[in-house]
């Protein structure tokens, strides 16, 4: 998977299972307050995540994680972890 792939997963993911606004969908996106997203919709995040990119999430990690931006480094940081992560 490239890292592009996975930004847009993370981005469908959110507007799909979150209904979140396409057009706030910005790297410097607070997920939190311009999202709405609250502490329940971050552990779903997380299983979805996990499950769709099939890489393990440390929820204590992605406590500091607010905007986008700082979520595509996570996430893409597990994904070459995981071995999951193409050039």
């Amino acid at each position: 998977m490239k890292r592009q792939e996975i930004i847009d997963r993370i981005h469908r993911l959110l507007v799909e299972e979150f209904e979140a606004d396409p057009a706030k969908i910005r790297p410097e996106t607070d997920m939190y307050r311009e999202l709405d997203l609250d502490s329940l919709d971050g552990i779903n995040l997380i299983t979805i995540l996990e499950k769709e990119l099939k890489v393990r999430v440390d929820p204590q990690k992605l406590r500091n994680v607010r905007t986008l931006s700082q979520l595509h480094d996570f996430v893409i940081e597990m994904a070459k972890s995981a071995g999951k992560l193409e050039d």
